[in-house]
């Protein structure tokens, strides 16, 4: 599909930093909320936190499938992802998807 934007790649995180990930669809007002709020508390706390970011209307719902397969430890996939909802996390398919990262 020509109108999949590239995922950005996610350099490693530098040590001492957390890394605030939010992906979603792009004409989404809730993913937009989530990302503002990330980029709020990466600008009022710049050596403790950084954002990554993707929005896709066409490529999210592949993307989020990676990340839970791939990014997320089996452990937190059986965690309830929300207040709202019995979804576990590996249940997750709406918009946003947020997570942090750390160094290794």
């Amino acid at each position: 599909m020509g109108n999949v934007p590239v995922v950005p790649a996610r350099p490693a995180v530098p040590s001492g930093v957390t890394r605030i990930c939010v992906i979603g669809y792009s004409s989404s007002h809730n993913v937009g909320r989530a990302a503002n709020l990330a980029a709020a508390i990466a600008s009022a706390h710049p050596s403790a936190y950084e954002t990554w970011f993707y929005f896709s209307n066409f490529g999210y719902k592949k993307l989020l499938e990676s990340v839970k397969n791939e990014d997320i430890p089996d452990s937190e996939k059986t965690k309830r992802g929300n207040l709202d909802n019995e979804k576990t996390i590996g249940e997750h398919t709406t918009a946003p998807f947020v997570w942090l990262e750390k160094s290794n």
